[in-house]
């Protein structure tokens, strides 16, 4: 199987006269890295190492390349945009720290190469002892290899580790002054000069497990961010720690974000950034967005009126074209007042009164909350010893009052309803228990003579006083066992 031309997305490659940051690569091509995967850069029998676009592997943005050593075959992707270059830079992050390889073992994880498929570089990882170190080679015109000296590999500790390069071939071949420099970290490495290579040139590179892998390897290792063109310094990417989702009420003025604190670059100064508003999936809802590039600050002036929400991505380039974008959404929403009420009516029931039921919907409201969307509690009751229980079924609303037996006294009962943003209001209102009288005739002593009337009352005989005692239902024998047990002082 071909190799793909021009490979971008699953790790941010880019054309060499050009620079790229693989954030926005990665979220407009996230179907197109899926699809890379699948294609096999490698002849189609046998399997071969496992490549995946991962957020895992990421060293910055959503997603990174892992390539996984599972099987003694090679694995990459290819980036066949070079054209006959005699000047090549290339910039990318490794992280070695999950390969396993024994001592003197080595992979070739960078490989550029000539319009016949010779290399013309190698970056190798090798283990020496129990570390992974950082090789390189470079072929001459007679065929042959240089070698950096093993004094000259550079240890890859633990993390991630930015590896630029600069391919030089010589002037002609009279002379030796070709070049391959290495920086690690942003720090110049041993590099090999005065090559006499100037038959060479680069059309094609490859990176992952691309030479060396055997059955003894396994674990993976992790690339991203490359970026490469013909020449110019290639550095760090900027970074960005992302801006936080805003939310305001309508005809809020203005909001101001810092962008100073939100993005950096391990080589270019805040004030050096280039900041830019990338995309506005809703304009209608600002009059201005703009960018001060002194300050770095970020204004959003808000349309009158304006209701909804926009995606806004903000990109920062730093002084060699590089750049990271980030991106969050601004809500613009109704202005929120707080519930009303209309007020629970107090309550007077006897001691013997079975429980009430007051419906709390009807009494509270909310302009933007729905009645089931409030939360109703009691925040207040002045005497718990009138009620076994006073509860609020969440779901219709009910506030139910459990009487305690025998129990009777007045209690200030408080109901608050509270929306979704906390806003509340409250309604108080008294609940009077009264005391079961059983003294019917009013003489001041409970005795045969009520329970009598009660009875007669009971019958349908007319009676003076008060027989129905506990005030529900008419008189009944329920009036004739009160007034026996106040005879018998129960």
């Amino acid at each position: 199987m071909s190799p793909m031309k021009h490979v971008a997305y699953p790790i941010g490659m880019s054309s060499p006269n050009s620079t790229r940051c693989t954030a926005a690569l990665r979220r407009a091509g996230i179907l197109a890295a899926a699809a890379l995967i699948l294609v096999a850069l490698f002849p189609v029998t046998g399997h071969a190492v496992s490549l995946s676009v991962i957020e895992e592997a990421a060293q910055s943005g959503d997603r990174g390349l892992r390539v996984l050593i599972d099987e003694a075959k090679p694995g990459y992707l290819q980036d066949d945009s070079p054209e006959a270059l005699r000047q090549y830079r290339a910039r990318f992050y490794i992280r070695v720290d999950a390969l396993e390889m024994p001592a003197g073992e080595t992979i070739s994880v960078y490989v550029a190469y000539s319009a016949t498929d010779l290399p013309v570089l190698y970056l190798r990882v090798k283990q020496v002892a129990d570390a992974i170190r950082l090789g390189a080679a470079a072929r001459l015109s007679s065929g042959s290899y240089t070698v950096v000296p093993d004094r000259g590999e550079v240890r890859l500790d633990p993390g991630w580790h930015a590896i630029e390069l600069q391919w030089l071939a010589a002037k002609d071949f009279l002379n030796a002054n070709g070049a391959l420099n290495l920086w690690v970290d942003r720090r110049s490495v041993t590099g090999l000069t005065g090559l006499s290579n100037s038959t060479l040139q680069v059309e094609s590179v490859r990176l992952g497990a691309v030479e060396g892998v055997t059955a003894v390897m396994n674990g993976w290792f992790d690339l991203d961010e490359f970026v490469s063109r013909s020449k110019g310094y290639i550095g760090a990417t900027p970074t960005t720690t992302g801006i936080s989702d805003v939310s305001v009420a309508v005809n809020t003025p203005s909001t101001v974000i810092p962008l100073f604190p939100v993005f950096g670059d391990a080589e270019t100064a805040d004030s050096a950034l280039a900041f830019t508003v990338l995309e506005n999936t809703n304009p209608d809802l600002f009059d201005a967005i703009t960018i001060d590039a002194a300050t770095g600050a970020l204004t959003l002036d808000y349309a009158a009126d304006a209701l909804g929400q926009a995606e806004l991505t903000i990109r920062a380039t730093d002084q060699n074209g590089l750049y990271v974008d980030t991106a969050f959404r601004v809500t613009l929403h109704t202005v929120n007042t707080p519930p009303a009420t209309t007020g629970i009516a107090n309550v007077s029931v006897k001691e013997t009164a079975p429980n009430t039921v007051i419906p709390l919907f009807p009494v509270f409201g909310d302009a933007e909350t729905a009645d089931n969307a409030l939360v109703l509690t009691v925040a207040g009751n002045t005497n718990p010893a009138l009620f076994d229980a006073v509860t609020i079924s969440a779901a219709t609303g009910v506030l139910t009052l459990d009487y305690a037996a025998g129990a009777f006294g007045a209690a200030q009962i408080t109901v608050r309803a509270a929306d979704e943003e906390g806003l509340s209001v409250e309604s108080t209102f008294t609940v009077t228990v009264e005391k079961v009288a059983s003294d019917v005739n009013n003489d001041g002593i409970i005795n045969a003579v009520d329970v009598q009337l009660v009875i007669n009352a009971a019958l349908g005989l007319p009676v003076e006083g008060e027989p129905d005692i506990d005030g529900i239902n008419g008189v009944n024998a329920v009036d004739v066992q009160l007034v026996i047990n106040g005879v018998l002082g129960i």
